[in-house]
């Protein structure tokens, strides 16, 4: 129990695929969830957060291998940087829209007004960040081994440390122009990364920043660079070249550490000099020559590409070029509803390019269940030999369904006399099943002749049925049938339709009617009584 009088979930040691946290332990709230509290729970595929947790602890689902979305609820205020840390196959963070800290637009973690990337999932395979966003968080990128595009669009200022750690497929990456500082451990261990531009208002790359980027073969550091980090190019082993301009004055220890092939382009007296003089690294010396640079844009940026801008000294003829970012897409919004199979979304898509993203996901709808359903108008029916069907009317709540749009009826064993089943499934809003059954009953009989042949008796004649086991002869003195007597006629053989009654009071009035039925199984199903006739008894 924490101080406040609320749990927090500290371990689950479970193994199952799905789970729902409750909002309740022993009718105490839970709001939090611990460091590591899902930590390597490699079976976890899916995870429900209640409303009442509001803090998201260090490392809660790190290595939940086959975890594939979260969804954080309206009541989260703090999630921990590294808290979806090795979920490899999480593919997305979605964000309750009502959630006032925090937001997600593509399945990427974002501050409430999206300033701030904070998280991307790690299955994520190319991004392109909102031109809202003006600092790329520690770790943001962490393990997005698949990660292989992204743009960065001019409104981002600082690029966190270990921001695109460990992306080992990312290939290129350009520095736009806003950005004034590259972390530490920036682009470590990206192992995959070819070429970067880094931009003219870049001051410092900080330690490690492109340590173990093993493919790096060209990099441009511009004349705003002031300083470089211990390490941050340590182990660029495919790095053959590198100017650094004068403007460095501050690189760290070990910057270079077995770059074995590399030769620094340099100014006599540079501090870059002075390194590679220090560390015994090939270099050579750049003209003294000042350049006086005019710029164009020789090639426009879009939202679909990359532009470029050439710089071209008005002295010499010397030019270079820097990559311009994409322009930010325009987006119209289409709000798309909730179905009872898919969920609901804002749909925004760019009018020049047609690229797309969603968020602002709403919950599908919920199916109302028929099974506690008020059914009527299915009664017994009387043989034909024709499949009978009668039509339920089914209410749900006081409201009538309608079948075909809001159920559908299905019949079995409803041709034969005996018992038939009536299966009723719910369609379109509605879900669940309820089963009803009715008796099929033989068709009556009537009394074709009654006598008295012969001084008390009575002889009763009925017309035949077809199929039947038997018949029943009811008789009474009295009209309602009070204190009545049934005799049983079994068939056997040729058909009997006709029964003699013995030792009856002489002179009475008997009433008598008749009944056949049929034996299914050990059940006995009778057809109605037929209309009564009255005799005398001799």
């Amino acid at each position: 129990m924490l101080d406040d009088g609320t749990v927090g979930i500290a371990k689950y040691t479970g193994s199952d695929t799905e789970v729902t946290i409750p909002s309740k332990i022993d009718g105490k709230s839970v709001t939090s969830i611990g460091e590591y509290a899902f930590g390597w729970c490699e079976s976890l595929t899916s995870i429900t957060i209640p409303n009442s947790v509001t803090s998201i602890g260090s490392s809660a689902f790190r290595g939940c291998k086959n975890l594939t979305s979260i969804t954080i609820p309206n009541s989260v205020t703090s999630i921990d940087e590294d808290a979806f840390q090795w979920c490899t196959s999480l593919a997305s963070i979605n964000v309750d829209s009502g959630n006032v800290y925090y937001s997600s637009l593509n399945g990427v973690l974002y501050n409430k007004d999206k300033t701030e990337l904070i998280r991307s999932p790690e299955g994520i395979k190319s991004i392109t960040i909102p031109d809202s966003v003006t600092s790329i968080g520690w770790g943001a990128f962490y393990n997005c081994e698949s990660l292989t595009s992204i743009t960065i669009p001019n409104s981002v200022t600082s690029i966190g440390d270990y921001a695109f750690i460990d992306c080992k497929s990312l290939k290129n990456v350009t520095i736009p122009n806003s950005v004034t500082r590259i972390g530490g451990g920036a682009f470590y261990r990206c192992k995959s990364l070819t070429s970067i531009t880094i931009s003219n208002s870049v001051t410092s790359i900080g330690e490690y920043a492109f340590g173990w980027c093993e493919s790096l073969t060209s990099i441009t550091i511009p004349n705003s660079v002031t300083s470089i980090g211990g390490r941050a190019f340590a182990d660029c082993t495919s790095l053959k070249n590198i100017v650094i301009p004068e403007s460095v004055t501050d690189i760290g220890d070990n910057a270079f550490y077995d770059c074995d092939d590399l030769t620094i382009k340099c100014y006599e007296d540079s501090a870059a000099y002075d390194y590679a003089i220090d560390n015994d690294i090939a270099y050579e010396l750049l003209d003294d020559h000042i350049h006086s640079y005019t710029s164009e844009i020789t090639k426009a940026a879009t939202c679909k590409t990359t532009g470029i801008r050439t710089y071209t000294c008005v002295d010499c003829d010397d030019s270079y070029t820097e990559v311009i970012p994409k322009t930010a897409h325009k987006y119209t919004a289409k709000v798309v509803k909730p179905t009872y199979d898919a969920q609901g979304y804002t749909l925004h898509t760019c009018s020049v390019c047609g690229d797309s993203y969603k968020d602002t996901y709403t919950a599908k709808l919920t199916r109302t269940s028929i099974t506690k359903a008020t059914v009527t108008g299915i009664t017994a029916k009387t043989y034909t030999g024709k499949a009978l069907k009668p039509a339920p009317v089914v209410k749900v709540n006081g409201k009538k369904l309608k079948s075909g749009t809001d159920y559908t009826v299905t019949y079995k064993n409803n041709t034969k006399v005996g018992k038939a089943t009536v299966t009723i499934k719910g369609k379109g809003n509605y879900t669940g099943t309820v089963t009803k059954t009715f008796k099929i009953n033989l068709k009556a009989t009537s009394v074709s002749k009654l006598t008295s042949p012969k001084t008390k008796q009575l002889k009763a004649k009925y017309k035949k049925v077809s199929g039947v086991t038997g018949y029943q002869v009811t008789y009474s003195t009295s009209s309602k049938f009070t204190k009545s007597k049934t005799k049983t006629v079994t068939v056997k053989g040729a058909a009997k339709t006709s029964k003699t009654i013995k030792k009856l009071t002489k002179g009475k009035k008997y009433y008598v009617k008749v009944r056949s039925y049929k034996t299914v199984g050990k059940i006995k199903y009778y057809s109605a009584y037929s209309k009564v006739k009255s005799i005398k008894v001799k």
